[in-house]
């Protein structure tokens, strides 16, 4: 079964009648005021201030936050999109803590160039399933740096272990809401030894990559975008969550 833990109901009014949707709110980047990484921000935002205590601002307001601390010398607008320790700051100033999880991966030199399967997958099924949307940053092979938000996963069953293991690290099928493909688009975690564009590792070890795969029952190339499914990967480096500042605990 799908494990949707930082869905929330939205409610809207039509001819007298109240509706009620449940779901996490997705929009395409505008790089006049929000690239990727804003509008992540912004999803996660919906999950994380859902109370009365928060308010779930505009993308615009957001990248105005982002560099009211660090700008690092960068125009403002049009975006060009937030490095990690812009986006934590951004997450600050919403009265919410950052608690970012590296990737346990690092190339000769110190640089994380990803996360372990095991690591990666049990990590975020964890979070969401305590009902907290991710913020995962990475590297799109060929393309670049690129941010999305994962909001759920399809729980498998949990083998019979001689030995101890990580509960859901055999997780396979990600939900997530990418501005480039659209909402609630699912990807199947996968593995790769090559490097991703440029960065290097010892060749023994595997990191985790993401590849949009539809449903076989949804699998019509016209409808889901084609071309773009087939050569669309995402290497994860980073992950993100908002929590409320009481809380002083760590994934890790």
């Amino acid at each position: 079964p799908r494990v949707l833990g930082p869905i929330r109901p939205y409610h809207c009014h039509v001819a007298g009648v109240t509706l009620t949707v449940k779901g996490l709110a997705w929009q395409q980047q505008d790089t006049a005021v929000a690239t990727c990484a804003t509008v992540a921000l912004w999803e996660m935002l919906h999950s994380a201030a859902f109370d009365e205590y928060h308010a779930i601002t505009t993308t615009a307001a957001i990248t105005k936050s982002a560099h009211k601390s660090i700008s690092f010398g960068r125009r403002m607008f049009p975006s060009s999109g937030l490095p990690i320790y812009q986006i934590m700051e951004a997450v600050k100033e919403h009265n919410l803590a950052p608690v970012p999880l590296d990737g346990n991966v690092k190339n000769s030199n110190g640089v994380v160039v990803g996360f372990t399967a095991k690591r990666f997958a049990s990590t975020f099924a964890n979070l969401v399933r305590s009902k907290y949307a991710v913020l995962i940053i990475g590297e799109l092979v060929d393309l670049g740096s690129h941010a999305v938000v994962g909001i759920g996963y399809r729980q498998r069953e949990t083998p019979i272990e001689e030995n101890p293991t990580l509960q859901d690290s055999n997780t396979k099928y990600l939900y997530i809401h990418d501005d480039n493909l659209g909402p609630n688009v699912r990807f199947e975690i996968g593995t790769t030894k090559k490097p991703i564009n440029g960065n290097c590792r010892r060749k023994s070890e595997e990191i985790v990559i993401l590849r949009p795969s539809p449903p076989a029952d949804s699998k019509d190339t016209a409808s889901n975008g084609g071309s773009l499914l087939n050569n669309y990967e995402f290497v994860p480096r980073h992950m993100i969550v908002a929590v409320h500042n009481e809380l002083r605990t760590s994934p890790d």
